[in-house]
């Protein structure tokens, strides 16, 4: 699998998933929110609590939604942020294969990069199931739940930043990568 993303990482798919992701991030997740906030003044989704949150914190968020917001964010949980994180997570593991392919391009070890997005996604994908669950089970309020949802928060936040570390540095040295190889046609065109 992590083979096949690296050959399917071209500046197209790169710049297709990007413009989705970019879409998702700026259009419909706000767009979602601002219904959230129609239906209650409460209206922060757990899952943009930076980095986590306390178990408490999130039975009294859940409670506070009102019955009209946790459906609705139940509703949400299983759509729209079912779709942005699977978008998301391959865009940035394209761009990662795109970057450390062009800057080390006879080496196999930058595939492994890619798990990190795809783990960012996975972990994404379970904090919202987590998540739902607590919403399913209100108005009783199970901690082990909120803790799982805090967990698996606190490690999407995590690999969402590890995540764009490794882009930046892929970023910097398929720079470098390409200033060199630019100097070095200057130099041979000189000689």
């Amino acid at each position: 699998m992590l083979t096949q993303i690296q050959r399917f990482a071209t500046k197209k798919h790169v710049l297709i998933f990007l413009g989705l992701d970019l879409i998702l991030m700026f259009v419909i997740m706000p767009i979602m929110g601002g219904k959230m906030a129609e239906v209650t003044e409460h209206a922060k989704p757990l899952d943009l609590e930076i980095p986590t949150y306390s178990v408490e914190f999130a039975h009294e968020k859940i409670e506070a939604y009102g019955e009209a917001g946790r459906q609705l964010y139940k509703t949400i949980e299983l759509t729209a942020d079912v779709i942005y994180p699977l978008i998301y997570g391959f865009a940035y593991a394209l761009l990662i294969a795109f970057f450390f392919q062009r800057a080390f391009p006879a080496q196999s070890w930058t595939k492994w990069l890619l798990l990190v997005p795809l783990a960012t996604t996975v972990s994404d994908l379970a904090e919202n199931l987590s998540i739902v669950s607590l919403l399913n089970a209100f108005p009783e309020q199970p901690n082990h739940l909120a803790q799982l949802a805090a967990t698996f928060s606190l490690m999407k936040w995590s690999l969402i930043l590890s995540t764009f570390v490794i882009i930046l540095l892929g970023l910097v040295l398929f720079l470098i990568k390409n200033r060199k190889a630019k100097q070095e046609q200057r130099e041979a065109v000189r000689s």
